[in-house]
């Protein structure tokens, strides 16, 4: 027992003297939350201001649009209707424009839904392009209840918001969100628990050279 517990010794004191134990038994912790919080400042930094033409031939929609514009987003609504539409499209080539949204005029709002064209020389994010869709089908929902003679406005107060309280058997407040925190903290230590073997691998395996070459032991 006593010749293991001198083994266990020698190689403790052997890997803590040794510079890069060192360095990456303090400094790692504090590369990781330096590499989060520059995520994190990266992440919170505002992209350019994108500008995105419209030219929309029907007149509803341009007013909607030009409204997204007050929540001070990465795009910049333009209601460029009066000019010709290819003179817009020579505009998106030579890079005016970071995109144009036509919207033409049709014989109803049901043929419209598949009418609307954006044209850019890159492809569009995802949230961007719901974002669009979204401001166009609540224009047109709103104007199909105004044809069906509904109050549109009676029908938004009409809608609820439910907002459900979370609560244990026991009578204590459960928090919202509560599975997600687990998992994150369970692949934040699962994360870890991995790094620490590959560490404690590398050791061992070093450790194992170093016996079969200096017969140490």
């Amino acid at each position: 027992m006593s010749i293991i517990s001198l083994i266990i010794k020698r190689e403790f004191i052997a890997k803590v003297r040794n510079k890069s134990f060192v360095v990456m038994t303090f400094l790692s912790p504090l590369l990781f939350v330096a590499v989060a919080g520059f995520i994190g400042y990266l992440s919170s930094m505002k992209a350019d201001t994108k500008r995105i033409a419209i030219h929309d031939e029907t007149g509803l929609f341009a007013g909607d649009f030009l409204k997204e514009n007050k929540k001070g987003g990465e795009y910049r609504y333009l209601n460029l209707s009066e000019v010709r539409l290819s003179a817009l499209k020579d505009s998106i080539s030579k890079e005016n424009f970071s995109g144009l949204l036509v919207i033409p005029k049709t014989n109803s709002e049901k043929e419209l839904e598949s009418k609307i064209e954006f044209i850019s020389n890159n492809s569009p994010s995802i949230a961007f392009i719901e974002n669009t869709q979204d401001v166009i089908a609540s224009k047109i929902t709103k104007i199909n209840l105004e044809k069906a003679k509904l109050d549109t406005l009676a029908i938004q107060k009409a809608q609820g918001e439910v907002n459900i309280h979370l609560a244990k058997a026991s009578g204590e407040e459960s928090l919202k969100g509560l599975n997600e925190i687990k998992i994150g903290i369970g692949g934040a230590f699962g994360y870890l628990i991995m790094m620490f073997i590959i560490i404690y691998g590398n050791m061992v395996m070093r450790s194992v050279i170093e016996e079969k070459t200096n017969r140490i032991i």
